[in-house]
C-alpha cells in the first residue's frame, strides 16, 4: 500500500480516532480520487489528511456550518451544537502547503446547493451534523454526487442514533444501500459503488 502520513495526529471530541484516520488515509491514497467532497469541516483535520493522500491536482471541497455563536438550521442540531465552528477556531490545514487543495464551503448542508457537483465526486465523506434528518438529507445528496464508480464514508455509525438509524434504514429498505458495510472496531461505514 502506497506509504501513509498521519498529519495533525492528535484528536480532540469530534474527531475521527487514529485509527479511522489511518483507513481514511489508506483509501485514499488507494483509491487516488481527483474529487473529494467532505460533509462537515470540524477543525479540518480529515480535509488535511484527504488532502495529503490525493493526488496532484486533486480538490478536497469540504462543507460547514458558517463560524457564528448561533446557527439557524433547518433541521434541529441538538447535541451536534457542542461542534458548530467558532470564529476562533483555527481550522488545522490553514497555512499549510496542503490548502490550495482544499475549497471551503459554507452553508446548511440542507440548503446548499449540490448541483455544480452532481456525478462529478470521486470520494465522499459524511461527517457533519448527526440527527437522523441531517444524515438521510446529506447521504441522499452524497449519492447522487457520486461518479458511477467511487466511495461514501460515515463516520459515528453505531456511536450517534440519528446515523445508526438513519444507515439501517437505508440498508434495510433502498437497493442503492444493499452493499453498506461496517468497518469493524470503527465507527466508519462505507459504500463503495
Amino acid at each position: 500500500s502506497p506509504p501513509l502520513r498521519l498529519l495533525e495526529p492528535e484528536a480532540i471530541d469530534g474527531n475521527v480516532t487514529a485509527a479511522e484516520l489511518v483507513i481514511l488515509n489508506s483509501l485514499a491514497a488507494r483509491l487516488k480520487p481527483l474529487r473529494i467532497f467532505e460533509f462537515g469541516t470540524f477543525d479540518g483535520r480529515t480535509t488535511l489528511n484527504l488532502a495529503a493522500h490525493s493526488p496532484e491536482g486533486a480538490k478536497v471541497y469540504t462543507l460547514d456550518l458558517p463560524p457564528k455563536k448561533e446557527v439557524d438550521t433547518r433541521f434541529p442540531l441538538t447535541g451536534d451544537k457542542k461542534f458548530v465552528p467558532q470564529v476562533s477556531r483555527r481550522l488545522r490545514f490553514e497555512k499549510t502547503e496542503l490548502e490550495k487543495k482544499i475549497i471551503t464551503l459554507s452553508g446548511d448542508s440542507a440548503d446548499f446547493d449540490i448541483s455544480p457537483f452532481l456525478k462529478k465526486m470521486d470520494f465522499i465523506f459524511i461527517d457533519g451534523a448527526h440527527t437522523y434528518e441531517y444524515v438521510l438529507n446529506d447521504s441522499e445528496k452524497a449519492l447522487t454526487m457520486l461518479k458511477d464508480q467511487g466511495v461514501i464514508l460515515w463516520h459515528d455509525y453505531g456511536a450517534w442514533e440519528g446515523v445508526t438509524r438513519a444507515l439501517n434504514e437505508f440498508y434495510q429498505t433502498r437497493p442503492e444501500y444493499k452493499n453498506l458495510k461496517r468497518v469493524r472496531g470503527t465507527s466508519l461505514a462505507f459504500l463503495i459503488r
